[in-house]
């Protein structure tokens, strides 16, 4: 299968760190993408390294700024999934990467042959999808997103993480979701607000007309609101619904409005929480799959 335009089999398994591998973002739909977080979440980690007050379960909370932290600077973690799923995505959240980062993915079937013998090796990708970090000042937590196309159902799972060459000997990580993306047929409708921000900085205005302020956060909280009409039914009824239905408003999820944007990516996309229950209607359309059905989409980011 094609990863990047090349076939995993066109290097050697195992081959060395290219110095540019391509950037995450390949020719794949550019639909929105959610990526929901239950699968990587309830499974078993075993990291190659961690610091006992920053275990590498961290990276399995909502909250992007409590850190896995490793002892060195090209680690890697590996999982074992309840139940084996057909990963095609992997992203990270916060922490300190930097354009030097880059990661590998491996699967398999058989615990015994993730490292001999995987079903699945990306091989090293270049996780940002400009191919470097963005310049934006205070930007909250960096999301990087690699996506591989894959539809082997598998337990067991290996990332390795380096950022040699960068300014950093060790690695923080946020949030690491490893998953299966959820991406409509038809993308979400033209028009409406898709992004706001949501700044919660504390202004009085006095009697005398002056005014004072308490800037919160450094970069305020963004807001996606996004409806799509016309999806197909059953990818609302066992994809997006069941994602609303087990995330809630305290669980999280990637959501990505154009991913295949490279130079607009961190722009479009975030690690957010749903800020009301999901609601799907039926209106009069019809594809060749049957009735469509409609849903909106409102997320908060988290900081």
């Amino acid at each position: 299968m094609p990863y990047g335009g090349s076939a995993w089999a066109g290097a050697p398994f195992g081959g060395l760190r290219a110095e540019n591998p391509p950037p995450s973002v390949i020719r794949l739909s550019r639909n929105i993408l959610l990526l929901s977080s239950r699968d990587s979440d309830a499974a078993t980690l075993v990291p190659s390294s961690e610091i006992v007050t920053l275990p590498a379960s961290n990276a399995q909370t909502v909250q992007p700024r409590r850190v896995w932290r490793t002892l060195g600077n090209d680690e890697w973690l590996k999982l074992t999934f309840a139940s084996a799923v057909a990963a095609n995505a992997l992203a990270m959240v916060g922490g300190n990467p930097t354009s030097f980062r880059r990661v590998r993915i491996t699967g398999a079937a058989d615990s015994a042959d993730l490292v001999a013998a995987p079903d699945l090796d990306t091989g090293w990708v270049n996780p940002w999808p400009g191919g470097a970090q963005p310049a934006a000042p205070d930007w909250p937590n960096w999301l990087l997103l690699v996506r591989f196309e894959n539809s082997d159902e598998m337990r067991h799972w290996k990332i390795e993480i380096t950022d040699i060459g960068g300014a950093v000997t060790y690695l923080d990580i946020g949030r690491l979701i490893l998953g299966r993306l959820w991406q409509p047929s038809v993308n979400f409708d033209i028009g409406g607000t898709p992004v706001a921000f949501d700044p919660r900085d504390a202004v009085v205005e006095t009697d005398y007309g002056f005014t004072f302020t308490d800037r919160r956060t450094r970069s305020a909280p963004r807001l996606f609101s996004l409806q799509i009409t016309a999806a197909k039914g059953i990818e609302v009824l066992q994809g997006l619904q069941e994602i609303q239905r087990l995330a809630g408003s305290a669980g999280d999820v990637i959501c990505c409005l154009d991913p295949g944007d490279s130079d607009n990516f961190h722009l479009l996309s975030m690690q957010g929480r749903f800020t009301k229950g999901g609601a799907y209607a039926t209106p009069p359309l019809w594809d060749d799959s049957g009735q469509c059905w409609s849903s909106s989409l409102e997320l908060r980011e988290f900081l």
